[in-house]
């Protein structure tokens, strides 16, 4: 049986259709190909580009929001007693 994956896809079906990217290609996990075709879709078509940009910015208000929280205090030593 053939694998149906994209070489640099890992899981990605032939058939991927750029808008069923747009989340990845928000988390910067596409590989160069598929990230080209995506780019290529955003550019040309504007409802694209209006959900790429909202998948971006929940993407930056999500890596914004972890960034700002400091582990509490102890956290790393109780996760280390944890892990023995």
């Amino acid at each position: 049986m053939s694998d149906p994956t994209v070489p640099g896809g890992p899981g990605r079906l032939p058939d991927d259709k750029p808008e069923d990217l747009l989340g990845v290609h928000a988390l910067e996990a596409l590989d160069d190909m598929e990230r080209r075709r995506v780019e290529r879709a955003v550019d040309s078509d504007a409802q694209l580009a209006a959900e790429a940009a909202r998948l971006r910015a929940v993407v930056d208000a999500l890596a914004d929001a972890a960034a700002d929280d400091d582990a509490p205090v102890g956290q790393w030593a109780r996760l280390e007693s944890a892990l023995g």
